[in-house]
């Protein structure tokens, strides 16, 4: 390539160009449909809807999200990306999901170049991209909203990768420059989801098979010092992912107490992926992993002899660098999710997001070494063509899956039907399912699926907790408080304790038995100390006591733990109203509006401060700024405190104007309920 001429090197780049806009356009257009799509109740309501931490870009706010854990793990870029599209959409999935689609289009860029950095052929890169790209079983990722942290970690893994290429190639000069966005990028790479661990083994491997060749470019011992800082950088995130983990209390056993039965599972695990890479069928979101008994279990054994086969090949082709390096980059970047570690899930069709690269890279091996058949064949334009039409088809048949896929992921309902169609013994899917069916208010299809996923894994917690909210529905207190202290006497998770002891704090509250709430809710902080929602509640609760002292404290307490707690700035507001402080009511009401500026509730709390007050504009500037949100809850409220502002500044029509619509509200709601 150093000796192409100035004109030769524009053509190339200007192919290169061309080649990685028609991948980031393919893969933007393969999942444009998912941008419609709603949430789904598979992590996004807590990671994304609840999640006050995304709720401010303010200094302090990304200092707490990089100084610790929020949630469950320690990933603060995952936090910051959900902070931005949060301040670019709010709480509307439309922005979520196009943000993912950006991820994954532009991480197609970087897979391409990359390649292309090793191999110096546009063609090989781009077809082994466009695999990548089109292949089905990245459609979680894509689709997922809460797999955030796969599409931002995938992208940063692959700069990392290109620049350290860049670095290698010692043609171009070895930059350092290049080597320090490469550590950079994999320090983004880990911060985002902390599979990417494994990229340090993968440039060592990388520099084996493409630069052994260079002279000094291929030094053991002085390339394992060169990348000692991302070994440094991996153990360090590694270190705080454990850590994390055990604080959290979300470090698993093996998978039943046996590292042995965990190892014969993940064989068949890791046979499986393989072979859904070749024939993506059956793909669903959670996999119904039956763990083996024994080691001659027949599926166990078939997917050794397969394994053993594999690696035969590793070694038999150890000299053909891309057959070689395709294998050991799949197995060498599924270490993280292959149970050596025990984590929550066995298989998932996200934890092959990267192990998948190495695949296609075989898999595009092999078809260039048939299209390049040697002319002195017969028929060797045939063979081109035949292999030309089998690449297209491959591809418009993986479209086809991932679009099948997609409609799957438009909403919860669709998603866990699908999934209970293929699982039809998960009893987490039937619960998830089931919380769908009391969303809806289908109550009667709500206790039929808990109550199977009860009978199926009695010793699982949820569907007991999520069967109370059906009773409680139905003004059946005892089954609520029949299934709560169930869901409480078999969670061994704080947090699925502290929901629980907060809806057994609500049940006793609505029943009057203040005493009961009171120590319910208590239970509840004892467990979780530094969440908001026990002091909100606890405060709730004192004020309905009228003990308005304990009341404030707790409401500020509860901000204290979480600044962003918008709900606390509101009650506590409501106090300060009701107490005639009207700054300070005015305050907290305004900090409610700007953690969630379309809360049409305080819009509408803000306007009464300002009627009580005798401010009739600024109460007509917050209640149409309600209006606008087309919260049809609040209308007949909103109309008449219109009516108000409208009277206090002696507009006679517009108010009568309010007053008509609110009272046809009434009118309407009032024959509703008849």
């Amino acid at each position: 390539m150093d000796n192409l001429t100035l004109f030769e090197k524009l053509d190339l780049n200007n192919r290169k160009v061309s080649l990685a806009l028609i991948l980031f356009v393919s893969a933007f257009l393969l999942y444009s449909s998912t941008i419609t799509h709603e949430l789904v109740n598979y992590d996004d309501d807590w990671l994304i809807k609840d999640n006050s931490v995304i709720r401010s870009l303010s200094l302090k706010n990304i200092l707490k999200m990089f100084s610790g854990p929020t949630g469950t793990d320690y990933l603060p870029l995952k936090e910051l990306s959900y902070a931005l599209d949060y301040r670019l959409f709010e709480n509307n999935p439309y922005g979520y999901h196009l943000t993912n689609v950006i991820l994954y289009s532009a991480t197609s860029v970087l897979a391409f170049l990359f390649l292309y950095q090793l191999s110096g052929k546009t063609s090989f890169s781009f077809v082994v991209s466009l695999l990548y790209v089109f292949h089905p079983i990245h459609s979680e990722v894509v689709n997922w909203a809460s797999a955030r942290k796969d599409c931002l970690g995938g992208l940063f893994f692959f700069a990392s990768a290109l620049f350290y290429a860049k670095y290698l190639t010692k043609k171009n000069g070895a930059k350092p420059f290049h080597y320090l966005l490469s550590l950079l990028f994999f320090l983004f790479s880990l911060l985002s989801k902390p599979s990417g661990v494994m990229l340090p083994f993968l440039l060592f491997l990388m520099a084996y098979c493409f630069y052994n060749e260079e002279e000094n470019q291929f030094i053991p011992s002085r390339l394992l010092i060169n990348l000692f800082p991302f070994f440094m950088i991996a153990a360090f995130i590694t270190l705080i992912t454990l850590n994390t983990a055990i604080e959290k209390d979300v470090v698993k056993e093996f998978w039943m107490d046996s590292a042995y039965i965990t190892f014969l599972a993940m064989v068949t695990v890791v046979a499986d992926y393989i072979r859904q890479l070749f024939f993506p069928f059956n793909l669903q979101v959670r996999y119904n992993i039956e763990l083996p008994a024994a080691i001659t279990d027949v599926h166990v054994l078939f997917s050794i002899c397969f394994l053993i086969l594999l690696f035969v090949t590793l070694i038999r082709f150890r000299k053909n660098k891309w057959y070689f390096f395709g294998l050991a980059w799949f197995f060498i970047s599924l270490v993280p999710v292959s149970n050596i570690i025990p984590i929550a899930i066995l298989k998932a069709d996200r934890y092959i997001y990267l192990p998948s690269f190495g695949i296609m890279i075989i898999f595009g091996a092999i078809i260039f070494k048939i299209y390049k058949t040697d002319m002195k064949r017969p028929n060797p334009e045939a063979v081109k063509l035949g292999v030309t039409i089998f690449i297209i088809v491959l591809l418009l048949s993986f479209a086809g899956v991932v679009l099948k896929r997609n409609s799957v992921w438009e909403n919860s309902k669709k998603l866990w039907l699908d999934t209970l169609k293929k699982s039809p013994s998960d009893y987490l899917v039937m619960n998830n399912l089931g919380a769908i069916y009391n969303e809806e208010g289908d109550y009667d299809s709500a206790e039929k699926i808990f109550k199977k996923a009860i009978s199926i894994g009695p010793e699982y917690a949820d569907p007991y907790f999520n069967l109370s909210i059906v009773y409680e529905e139905r003004n059946d207190n005892e089954g609520a408080f029949e299934y709560l202290n169930k869901a409480i006497e078999l969670s061994d998770n704080s947090t699925a304790i502290f929901k629980a002891r907060i809806n057994l704090g609500n049940l006793y509250k609505k029943l009057s038995i203040s005493e009961k709430a009171e120590e319910q809710y208590m239970e509840a902080i004892r467990v979780k100390p530094h969440s908001p929602e026990g002091y909100y509640n606890l405060a709730m609760l004192y004020k309905s006591m009228n003990l308005k002292d304990k009341a404030y404290a707790l409401y500020k307490k509860a901000i204290d733990e979480d600044e962003n707690f918008y709900q606390a700035y509101n009650n506590l507001a409501n106090m300060y109203m009701a107490d005639k402080e009207f700054g300070k009511a005015q305050f907290y009401f305004k900090e409610a509006i700007r953690l969630n500026p379309k809360y049409v509730e305080v819009l509408n709390n803000l306007a009464t401060l300002y009627i009580e007050t005798g401010n009739s504009e600024d109460a007509v500037e917050c209640l149409k700024k309600a209006l606008s949100y087309d919260n049809k809850k609040y209308d007949a409220i909103i109309y008449y405190n219109l009516y108000k502002a409208y009277l206090l500044e002696g507009n006679q029509t517009e108010a009568a104007k309010y007053l008509r619509l609110s009272e046809e509200i009434n009118e309407k709601s009032t024959a509703f309920h008849r």
